[in-house]
C-alpha cells in the first residue's frame, strides 16, 4: 500500500488542489519526487513495473469516504495531488526466468 503523486504535479502544472502547499512541505522535509503516473493511468503505470492494482483510491474517492457526511455535507477539501494504491506483484513477475514461482 502506498501513495502516488501524479505526474502533472511533478511537471508543476498546478492542476490539483493543494499542489503548491504539498510541494513546499515535501521540500522542507528534504524529500524528493521523481516518478508518478498520469491521472487515470495508474493501472498501466504499475503494470509496467510488474505490479497489479488491488485497489485504487483517487482523491475524489477519498473525499467521498472521509470528508462527506451521510446527508452529503462536505467537511472540507482533500489534496488532489495523490492517490492511494494497494498493489500486488503480478503473477508473471513472481515467476523466475525458468518459470518457477
Amino acid at each position: 500500500m502506498f501513495d502516488c503523486i501524479y505526474a502533472s504535479v511533478l511537471r508543476r502544472e498546478n492542476r490539483c488542489y493543494g499542489e503548491a502547499g504539498i510541494r513546499k512541505s515535501v521540500s522542507r522535509a528534504g524529500e524528493g519526487w521523481s516518478l508518478g503516473p498520469e491521472q487515470g493511468e495508474v493501472e498501466g503505470f504499475l503494470a509496467e513495473r510488474r505490479l497489479a492494482v488491488v485497489a485504487h483510491y483517487a482523491p475524489e474517492d477519498l473525499k467521498e469516504a472521509y470528508l462527506t457526511a451521510e446527508d452529503g455535507t462536505r467537511f472540507g477539501r482533500i489534496n488532489g495531488t495523490h492517490c492511494i494504491v494497494v498493489a500486488s506483484v503480478c503473477e508473471e513477475a513472481a515467476k523466475g526466468s525458468n518459470g518457477a514461482h
